[in-house]
């Protein structure tokens, strides 16, 4: 009891003191500081929201025991400001967090402050990308503006506008969306035309510039990515110039779309038709309510603005209180710091930002990430320190308010409305917004391109030449300047530009081919590379042909005109009707070799005869005559086993070539009338001949690619050159042969009338095409004109045109003709020769030995040899004499001698004694203070001292005369923003510099500039490269090269070796993200795309870095471009080795510091980079440089020997220190004694009143800075010269790392491009070829440039569709495997398709995936066209081949590739045979009157006989009755007993004309049975149509529509799947089931006549198509490059070996016009056998007659005689037997009759 007294007692003594501390402890508070500027529209909305969150906060949740204090400061848009406001919170205040700063800029150096001082840094509005994850200390509670990147790709995408231009702010907020915004419209398709960058307080006269600038280029699409008061600028200017109008496309960002309810009603009115991206606030009633009461309070507070809604910032700083609030409940009361002592700023020690770690905010920070819940804005939840990505709205700027016309999610894309609980598939179509206004108030979506309004048109180049005019003619008017364009091609053109579905104003301008001189002033590949520029022309047509190297620059049109080159060559006609055309047959030889042995045979018939033949012992003179007598009438008694052989060989060699001048004379007449003066181009080679071509074209390479020497061809300008160079020929000045383009010389040979012919192959191209600038949208529109026109026939109409203006038809090409030669019949002359000596070489054996006493007695007669050859003479009347020549051969060796000569090299080494004078007074001497801001544990910042340093001693020694001198003050920024900011402002506050050469970093720049600007002193940094560094402010100067300086020498790295793709790896710093936009436009610039950007944390792990590298090994992307330091680098390299990734294949590209620093890394580090590539700005060199080098590097290594570096050369960043410093001193010394500041006074940090950042101004740094932007002088690193406060740029250096050092393989020079060396004095195109490089190792030691493309490890494969039909397999054959259900695909088009993407520079996996064109019951299933629409779906095929022709159609769903097989549309008939069954056949083969010449002749001959051998031969002196029918006898056969030399002559001439004209007839009518065999049944099409007969085509192809557009009735029309239907159906013909023509595309028709074996032949019109190609998906990035791997085959020849592969395996190798032999029957000479029984009965008839007349008498008496019949003709028979013997004349020897 007692205890419980005492208890209550002590209780109640207590209870006050419980009650007072209870009341006092209720609540912790937690201190909060608001950084925002407080006099902007975000911060005065951000600031009302806050104070609303913690009053409905504490309301709503009384009973926490934890309390939120709001400390709120003003930032006063300064990043100074919110710095110092950030120390004042975080010293004086000591936060547990800040809600703050307001922008990103700010933001950028206090969360250095906030990570220093372990407190949470919370923006709800700082939305750069950029900002994360630099620190874990940085939470962004709002949408990133990366994450809104794809929304507005989607809506691009959905509209198919292929460029934009983007325009945003000079700041951190505008710069850090530009990679992933950039990167997000690569991924859809879209080129960055332009970016247009404003600075942050840009005038209203830049703004309307800018505007003006963009209104002349052709994008019409912009996306813009401003702050609300810059955006509310632009649109009123916009407005103002007219580009907000009808045409125009505007998109902005959720920063401005959020904001539009607080614009004037100019501002909302100028931005009508406007779209805007934000993020989706799900509509809920607490918003409702909120909203109503935010909008009554702020409008209480803030009357000067009038918001219709809560801003999306408002609603995002209401629900970070919420969150906070939360995390501090959770959190509790422990809030203490470590120490309670107070911190004093130190600014003598560099400790101004020191403040002690917070123990609360950790936990705080800790906390707010945990915290989820459902806020006014939405789901509140934080990952990786962002707010999560939220669905998008998409609105439009209607009236006075924002309309809602699309939802965006990153699931389902874009939709009309949101419905996060349906599943679907990812859809961007323009279907699926709402109805939009658009600018100008037009419903109709803009195209995003047009020609700009400034009232300049489309310039189109046109080149200047003589000669084609009918192609094109270019004329210009004296007076007017004006350009005249008429031809081939402008009338193309313009009926291509009416043919598009909108108008485009274009004008011609010239591209002069020639000066006035007549000097070449440019070529095609030159108007080409222009267009790619767009400085002087926008596009360029002529006769262009689409070439592979053409294609890189430019994009082009589908073809026009038909490509193939060839050549052109004299033709000689062989005239059928010469004196001498009986010659031509054989060669000379031959004709020599007939003729000897000719003679040689009658000498043997004679000497083996001379026993024999009585007439052989005629006298010399008759023997003589008798030579060219026996072999053709050897006469009787022909007698001797000898000289039958001799006669029998004779007789067989001369009907053989009797048979083979018939055939050669045939083949003469069948076709071979042209001979063309060259016919074989390996001969043109060898010999050296001149051939030429058009001067400016492509075709001088072509030719030297084809093996002709450079100096053996020869250019020409004009038709007439070209004629007259032809008719002189190669050996008189001229040339052999002439090349061009097929329809170039097609033209050429119907103007020469058939004195020239193309001759040779045709080397196939891919035709004539219109240029246009890469990316350019209008390309696919008027390539789809191509199309459409092409189908109409319009260019086939222009194109007959042009022909029938030409003076002369064209001539045919034929082929050649050969004479046989002697080398044909050498053996069987061998065999003649051999038989003809063994014959008289065995009677001269057997004479002798007949006659071999009377030869021992002639012997023994005389002695003397002249009397024993009269003796054989006179015994054998024969004397035989052969002799041989001798042959002197003379050889005359040339001999020639060798000079050498001496070269000497005189050296002189000049000692210069410098004389130094130095003042002794100190008081002459004007000193200047220059701090320098170093990171001076780093190897930049160690070096960068050192340079200073000796740039210090050098300059003044070689100066000491000067009366300035600079003072240099060092400090030490320890590597970090806030070190780098402590140095400079006790620089500028204590020491009161007049010029900062620093800070090192990017980062540190940043800051420190607006340091120097507040203070008017010069930053200036050798070493902080950043492009986003200028133009911040006037007083920062980059003395270094801007990293955006050397990005188009990387992306001509990348464009020489066609990498189509790169990889991206950077650090996630100022220094990393600064280069990014430029080098994304540069890559874009030569269509590289960026398919993968690692963006590493500047303390990014090992183990980070190998993930991210085995990342990288799954994109099938190989080339690699890393802008690193170099300490990051040398980790990045190792791991790089480690993985396998500096291996064969791969490629690496390092940017110019890495590259710079390189031989200061470790023996590891050089190692593992061997291969890589580096680009650094060019050091010139010079002896000063490397004395400078020796003695830096002594000097460094004596200083230095704590670290681990041992440099073998100077770095650029040395270098640059170096001449910064010289070029400061030089402005100093003019600058002079103005060093006096404005106040004397001396500052002191006042860290109560927050005046951390309190600077005077100076009063020198303005002479400094503007002297020092003039200095000009060439110092160690080059020329040194500042533009816009940035260093000249210089010729870049490309190197190699090979070894233990870098090997220079290249210089990249502006003007000049790429080269091997560096020559500024030539002036030289603009060249970007890998054939520039030296040679180049790359990684894995290989020699081999890496593809820059691979399949990865778990690459998707693309998918291919093919057609599965039956029939034309030689094409395309589709087989299925019935156990793995694979298929198998075979055939043309597969082959060519598997070459054309083994040529690509990279590789692409790929399958082929059937498309069913027939079901299982034989019923169609598809169709080509529903192939082409499902490739545009991409649903089941990325890609489809077959014979797809190009369609416009087809063109409206894909992108199609160049064609790769020949178009046109043609008809095939069945054929029937030429009669020659004629009666008169055989009258044809001779024309009249040869046969008229030929009976004259003939009877010429005779009676030529009959009076020559009136006196020697018996039957010629018979009665004039017997006379005058022997004359049709002799000319046959003249008869026994022909004797005398002109008898014999004349009977051997008529032999030889009776022969040739045998043969002559025999060749004409083998002409006539062996050409022109086949006709046609169907010749017209216009009778097929009219005759209603059915015609067929391919089932499911385009040529149903085609056929029924040509006038065919639909129900006329039969489709067939196989080449067995078409040939059963034409069999059948139109009357009976079947058809009459079938029409397919010509490579169909091709195959199908070939295997028809001459059954059927094309016949009718080529209706010209595009052909057929491969087809894509729209936009697809790859159709360009298979494009130029297509025209890359077409010009090895590849496609063609294919297609000669595929024709020579068709079951007939027959022409289409050839036919079986027919045999000629009875009919065909049934006239001539009428005539033959005509004439023998009228002979017969007559004979009968004059025999009956002559025996009179006897009849009348035998009538009397018998009156039996048997017994008249029994005596008649008597009678007749009798007095035919009587008549018969009696044989005589033929030496009788001789007077």
């Amino acid at each position: 009891m007692d205890f419980l007294l005492l208890f209550f007692s002590v209780a109640l003594l207590l209870l006050p003191f419980c009650t007072v501390q209870s009341s006092s402890n209720s609540t912790v508070d937690f201190q909060v500081g608001i950084i925002l500027d407080l006099d902007s529209p975000v911060g005065r909305i951000g600031n009302h929201c806050l104070s609303m969150a913690h009053y409905d906060f504490y309301s709503a949740h009384q009973h926490y025991k934890t309390r939120l204090v709001l400390n709120v400061r003003d930032s006063k848009g300064s990043v100074l400001d919110a710095a110092a406001a950030a120390l004042d919170l975080l010293q004086h205040v000591k936060v547990d967090a800040i809600i703050g700063p307001q922008k990103s800029t700010q933001v950028n150096f206090v969360m250095d402050l906030g990570d220093k001082a372990d407190v949470p840094i919370i923006s709800f509005s700082a939305t750069s990308p950029s900002l994360i994850p630099r620190t874990p200390y940085f939470v962004q509670t709002a949408q990133s503006d990366a994450n809104q990147v794809q929304a507005i790709a989607s809506i691009v995408k959905a509209f198919q506008w292929s460029q934009v231009v983007i325009i945003y702010e000079d700041t951190e907020f505008g710069n850090g969306i530009m990679p992933h915004l950039s990167n997000a419209l690569q991924d859809v398709n879209v080129r960055v035309s332009y970016r247009s960058v404003f600075p942050q307080s840009a005038s209203d006269d830049f703004v309307s510039k800018e505007l003006y600038k963009m209104m002349t280029m052709q994008t019409r699409v912009f996306v813009v990515h401003v702050t609300q008061s810059l955006g509310t600028k632009l649109f009123l200017k916009a407005r103002e110039l007219g580009m907000m109008s009808d045409g125009y496309a505007w998109i902005a960002t959720s920063g401005l779309t959020d904001l539009f309810n607080l614009m004037d009603s100019n501002a909302v009115e100028a931005m009508q038709g406007v779209l805007g991206v934000k993020p989706l606030i799900p509509k809920s009633k607490q918003l409702q309510h909120f909203a109503n009461r935010w909008i009554r309070n702020f409008l209480l507070t803030n009357q000067d603005l009038k918001p219709s809604k809560t801003s999306i910032f408002g609603l995002w700083a209401y629900d970070t209180l919420w969150a906070l609030a939360m995390a501090a409940e959770r959190v509790g009361n422990s809030r203490l710091y470590a120490t309670e002592n107070e911190s004093t700023v130190d600014s003598e020690s560099g400790c101004l930002f020191t403040s002690e770690p917070s123990e609360t905010g950790p936990n705080i920070l800790k906390e707010l990430l945990k915290t989820k819940f459902v806020g006014i804005a939405g789901e509140f939840n934080l990952v990786n320190e962002q707010l999560e990505l939220t669905p998008y709205q998409i609105v439009n700027v209607v009236g006075r308010d924002e309309k809602e016309v699309g939802i965006w999610t990153p699931s389902g894309g874009i939709s009309k409305e949101l419905n996060l609980n349906m599943t679907t598939s990812y859809s961007i179509s323009k279907e699926n917004f709402k109805s939009i206004i658009w600018p100008g108030d037009s419903i109709i979506a803009p195209r995003g391109w047009e020609v700009p309004v400034s009232g300049k048109k489309l310039r189109i180049g046109v080149p200047q030449k003589p000669g084609f005019n009918e192609f094109l003619k270019v004329e210009n008017d004296p007076v007017t300047n004006a350009t005249k364009v008429t031809g081939y091609f402008k009338e193309v053109f313009d009926s291509v530009m009416a043919a598009l579905p909108y108008a485009i104003p274009y004008e011609y301008t010239t591209y002069p081919s020639f000066n006035a001189d007549g000097s070449r002033a440019g070529s095609y590949d030159n108007l080409v590379y222009q267009v790619s520029l767009q400085e002087n022309y926008d596009a360029a047509l002529g006769d262009i042909t689409i070439t592979s190297n053409r294609s890189v620059y430019v994009d082009f049109t589908l073809p026009y005109a038909e490509g193939g080159i060839t050549s052109m060559v004299r033709v000689k006609y062989e005239d059928v009707n010469d004196i001498f055309t009986f010659l031509q047959p054989l060669t000379k030889e031959l004709w020599f070799a007939i003729a000897t042995f000719y003679i040689s045979t009658a000498l043997a018939i004679w000497v083996l005869g001379n026993r024999i033949i009585t007439s052989s012992r005629d006298s010399p003179g008759q023997h003589a005559g008798m030579f060219g007598y026996f072999p053709f009438f050897p006469g009787e008694g022909i007698n001797g086993n000898l000289l039958c052989l001799v006669l029998v060989t004779w007789a067989f060699v001369a009907s053989l070539l009797n048979s083979t001048y018939t055939a050669s004379l045939s083949s003469r007449l069948t076709a071979q009338r042209l001979l063309p003066t060259v016919t074989d181009v390996t001969k043109l080679i060898k010999s050296g001949d001149y051939v030429g071509c058009q001067e400016g074209s492509f075709l001088v390479n072509f030719l030297i690619k084809s093996g002709f020497d450079e100096k053996k061809i020869r250019t020409y300008k004009t038709s007439e050159d070209c004629y007259e160079a032809l008719e002189l020929g190669s050996k008189s000045g001229g040339i052999s042969a002439y090349y061009d383009v097929v329809p170039h010389l097609k033209m050429l040979v119907s103007q020469s009338c058939g004195k020239y012919r193309m001759d040779g192959s045709i080397h196939r191209t891919d035709g004539f095409a219109f240029a246009f600038p890469k990316g350019s949208p209008v390309v696919a529109d008027i390539s789809r004109a191509i199309i459409q026109l092409t189908e109409k026939g319009i260019i086939l109409e222009i194109e007959e045109r042009l022909s029938s203006n030409l003076s002369c038809s064209g001539q045919d090409s034929n082929s050649s003709p050969t004479s046989v030669t002697l080398r044909s019949f050498v053996v069987l002359f061998a065999i003649t020769g051999f038989v003809t000596l063994t014959c008289l070489l065995v009677s001269l054996l057997m004479y002798l030995s007949k006659n071999q006493a009377f030869l021992q007695r002639m012997s023994e007669l005389n002695a003397i040899v002249l009397s024993r050859i009269d003796a054989l003479h006179n015994y054998f009347r024969e004397s035989n004499a052969s002799s041989r020549p001798k042959t002197t051969i003379r050889s005359d060796i040339p001999c020639s001698k060798e000079m050498e000569f001496l070269l000497l090299f005189l050296s002189a080494a000049l000692l210069l004694l410098p004389f130094c004078t130095m003042q002794s007074s100190s008081n002459s001497i004007l000193e200047f203070q220059v701090g320098v801001v170093l990171d001076l544990d780093s190897p930049v910042g160690r070096i960068g001292n050192s340079c200073l340093s000796m740039a210090h001693s050098d300059f003044y020694s070689a100066h000491p005369n000067y009366k300035t001198r600079l003072v240099l003050n060092v400090r030490d920024s320890n590597g970090s923003v806030l070190g780098a900011a402590a140095a400079a402002l006790d620089l500028l506050q204590d020491v009161k510099v007049d010029a900062i050469i620093g800070p090192q970093t990017s980062p540190q720049a940043n800051f420190v500039m607006d340091l120097g600007d507040k203070a008017d002193v010069p930053i200036i940094s050798f070493s902080a490269t950043s492009p986003s560094l200028v133009p911040r402010t006037s007083y920062f100067v980059q003395t270094a090269q801007s990293d955006a300086d050397q990005v188009q020498t990387i992306a001509s790295v990348v464009k020489a070796f066609q990498w189509s793709q790169v990889v991206l790896i950077y650090e996630d710093t100022e220094f990393g993200n600064g280069i990014i936009p430029y080098l994304s436009n540069a890559l874009q610039d030569v269509n590289a795309r960026v398919s993968y950007r690692s963006v590493f944390p500047k303390s990014a792990s090992d183990d980070f870095i190998s993930k991210e590298l085995l990342k990288m090994m799954t994109l099938q992307t190989r080339v690699f471009v890393v802008h690193v330091t170099q300490s990051f680098g040398t980790r990045l390299f190792l791991q790089a080795r480690e993985v396998g990734m500096m291996s064969d294949g791969y490629a690496w590209i390092a940017t110019s510091e890495l590259t710079d620093l390189f031989n200061l890394m470790d023996f590891n580090a050089v190692e593992a980079m061997q291969g890589v590539l580096g680009v650094k700005p060019l050091i010139p060199k010079s002896e000063k440089l490397q004395y400078f080098t020796d003695r830096l590097i002594r000097t460094f290594l004596l200083a230095n020997q704590d670290m681990n570096m041992r440099p073998s050369k100077t770095s650029i960043f040395g270098l640059w220190a170096y001449d910064t410093l010289w070029a400061l001193a030089m402005a100093a010394e003019r600058v002079g004694n103005s060093t006096l500041y404005a106040t004397k006074n001396e500052t002191n940090v006042d860290s109560e009143s927050g005046n951390w950042f309190a600077l005077e101004s100076s009063e020198t740094g303005p002479k400094i800075l503007k002297e020092f932007s003039k200095t000009r002088f060439t110092g160690l690193a080059g020329e040194f010269n500042l533009v816009n406060g940035q260093l000249e740029q210089t010729p870049y250096q490309i190197v190699n790392v090979v070894g233990s050092d870098e090997k220079e393989v290249g210089i990249w020079t502006l003007s000049g491009g790429i080269s091997k060396e560096l020559n500024l004095n030539i002036t030289t195109s603009y060249s970007i070829s890998k054939e520039n490089f030296k040679s180049i190792i790359w990684p894995g030691d290989s020699i081999v440039a890496p593809r820059g493309w691979e399949v990865p490890l778990s690459g998707k494969k693309l998918r291919i569709g093919v057609p599965r039909k039956p029939g034309f397999n030689e094409f395309l054959k589709v087989e299925d495997d019935p156990m793995t259900n694979a298929i198998t695909v075979s055939g043309y088009y597969k082959e060519v398709f598997d070459s054309v993407m083994a040529a690509l520079p990279y590789a692409i996996p790929y399958e082929y995936t059937k498309y069913p064109f027939f079901n299982a019951d034989g019923s169609s299933a598809g169709c080509y066209d529903d192939l082409v629409y499902q490739v545009s779906l991409q649903e089941n095929y990325d890609a489809a081949l077959g014979d797809i022709t190009i369609t416009s159609n087809r063109s409206m769903y894909a992108d199609f590739t160049l064609p790769f097989a020949e178009g046109g549309i043609t008809s095939m008939v069945l054929v029937k045979y030429e009669d020659v069954h004629d009666i008169f056949t055989f009258l044809q083969p001779l024309t009249k009157e040869l046969w008229l010449a030929t009976a004259t002749f003939y009877i010429s001959t005779a009676l030529a006989i009959w009076v020559l051998g009136n006196r020697i031969i018996t039957s010629s002196r018979d009665s004039p009755c017997q006379h005058a029918g022997m004359f049709g006898y002799f000319p046959f056969f003249p008869g026994e007993g022909i004797n005398g030399n002109l008898l014999c002559l004349v009977l051997v001439t008529w032999a030889f004309v009776a022969s040739l004209l045998n043969s002559t007839y025999t060749a004409s009518l083998s002409s006539r049975l062996t050409a022109q065999r086949l006709l046609p049944t169907v010749t017209d099409v216009t009778k097929l149509i009219k005759s209603g007969d059915y015609v067929g085509c391919q089932e499911g192809s385009f040529l149903v529509n085609f056929l029924i557009k040509s006038g065919f009735d639909e129900k006329k029309i039969r489709t067939y799947k196989t080449s067995e239907d078409c040939y059963e159906a034409l069999e059948l013909g139109s009357k009976s089931g079947g058809i009459s023509a079938y029409y397919d595309v010509l490579p169909h028709i091709k195959m199908l006549v070939s295997q028809s074996c001459g059954k059927y032949m094309m016949v009718g019109p080529t209706y010209r198509t595009d052909g057929f190609a491969f087809a894509f998906p729209k936009s697809s990035p790859i159709v360009a490059d298979i494009s130029r791997a297509i025209i890359q085959l077409t010009e090895k020849g590849t496609i063609l070996e294919i297609e000669q592969r595929v024709s020579s395996n068709a079951s007939c190798s027959g022409q289409g016009r050839t036919s079986s032999p027919t045999s000629i029957t009875l009919r065909s000479f049934v006239v001539f056998f009428a005539i033959t029984g005509f004439v023998t009965l009228t002979c017969l008839f007559v004979s009968l007659l004059m025999y009956l007349a002559k025996n009179r008498a006897f009849l009348q008496r035998i009538s009397g005689f018998n009156p039996k019949i048997l017994s008249r003709v029994e005596a008649l028979r008597k009678y007749f037997r009798k007095s035919n013997f009587s008549s018969r004349p009696t044989t005589t020897n033929p030496r009788d009759q001789i007077p």
